[in-house]
Parts: structure tokens; sequence; C-alpha cells
């Protein structure tokens, strides 16, 4: 289980019969994704406190030279180019910088990617069963919360009128 970060995607990386969920994202929230807190600082004893942020990148399987530095950019760390198949099952999550084209060369030099973003959230496949669990669970719950209303006191007919606000009458 963690977090991969990736150039493509394809099901074919997927367990079978596991479940997913794709969000595209902007490049912004795609280095948010990768940044943790590891420090800060706060101005005076009661004021705002502003953490500190470092982007750490575990595993990256980037198959380009362009991409990895394209991403190396963005994300302000190295990022090595890796070309291995990858197998995702549930609990993984897959972070996606996927060029938008091809890739083109002019003369000697690679033009950096337009690049698209991403994640790949992987699920342990939900069964007849356990939507039937989650539907109950669902009722309890529903039943629970209509325990605690208040009794209402049956109404006339005037006051119900006077409620409505004279719409009828």
């Amino acid at each position: 289980m963690g977090t991969i970060l990736a150039s493509a995607f394809s099901l074919g990386m997927v367990a079978q019969g596991a479940d997913v969920e794709i969000r595209s994202m902007s490049a912004g929230d795609f280095r948010s994704a990768f940044e943790v807190p590891v420090g800060g600082t706060q101005e005076g004893k009661n004021e705002t406190f502003h953490p500190t942020y470092a982007v750490r990148v575990g595993r990256a399987v980037v198959g380009h030279p362009a991409t990895a530095e394209a991403l190396s950019k963005l994300l302000g760390v190295p990022i090595p180019v890796s070309r291995e198949s990858i197998a995702l099952s549930p609990g993984d999550v897959l972070m996606v910088a996927q060029v938008v084209g091809r890739q083109t060369v002019s003369g000697a030099e690679v033009a950096a990617p337009e690049l698209t973003y991403f994640s790949v959230r992987v699920y342990a496949p939900r069964t007849i069963a356990d939507l039937r669990a989650e539907r109950s669970e669902l009722r309890e719950s529903v039943a629970e919360l209509e325990a605690l209303r208040p009794p209402q006191r049956p109404q006339t007919q005037a006051e119900a009128l006077k409620a409505l606000g004279g719409i009828f009458g």
C-alpha cells in the first residue's frame, strides 16, 4: 500500500476485481499531494501557526526523461527515470502526470511536455452483501435519528392553514 508517482495509467495495472476512483486535478493540487509538514513558525503566543512543508516522493515510475525533468521542476525534487511495470492493489494511490499528445523532439532537444494530472485510488471490491449491509446500517441510523425527533402534536385544520401563511385562505 502506498502512493506512487507515475507518468501513465492503464486498467491492466489494477488487481482483478478491484474498484478504482479517478480524479483530475490541477498542477498545484498534484504538487500538494506530495507535501508533508516538517515544522513551522508561530507569530506570538496566541497567533496563527504557519506550517512549513517539504515534498516527499516515495516510489516513482516515470519512463521518459523529459517527463521526469518536468516533474522534477514541478515538485522541486529529483525524479528518476524508471521503466518498470507496477501492479496496484486496494489501498494504493497512483498520482499520474500524463503527457498530453506525444513527446516532441526539435533537433537534439526534447520540448517540455504538456501534462495532465490525476489520481487513481484503488479500493477493495464491494459485493452485493457489502451494499446490503451498508443499506441496513443506514436504515438503523435513520431510525435512531427519527427516535430523537421531538414528537409533534396534531394540528387542527385552522392551525395548519395559519402555519402555511394563509396560502389557502
